[in-house]
């Protein structure tokens, strides 16, 4: 007999993450950024949103992303994207 999958699927990396801006912009670029998920049933689920792109000021935000498997569960992983300025460094007079 089939089973029914009562399991929500799983991140695979549901953390905080820190981004820096390029120098001499007061915003980091973050392409494609995205999270794995993956589900007992060995079928893909579907992770929304499939991909986060943009230009993030600095601070910090939360992020929420869902996936869901093909039996309709459904987990959320909430992080927290902080972007830093770009730290610089004087040269002394000896170098």
């Amino acid at each position: 007999p089939a089973f029914a999958d009562v399991e929500p699927p799983t991140f695979l990396d549901c953390y905080d993450r820190n981004f820096t801006t390029a120098p001499g912009l007061p915003f980091a670029v973050i392409e494609d950024f995205s999270l794995a998920a993956q589900d007992n049933s060995g079928k893909q689920p579907t992770v929304s949103p499939p991909v986060v792109s943009g230009e993030f000021q600095y601070g910090s935000r939360h992020l929420v992303f869902t996936a869901r498997d093909t039996a309709g569960n459904v987990a959320n992983c909430s992080i927290r994207i902080t972007v830093l300025g770009t730290v610089y460094r004087a040269k002394s007079a000896a170098q």
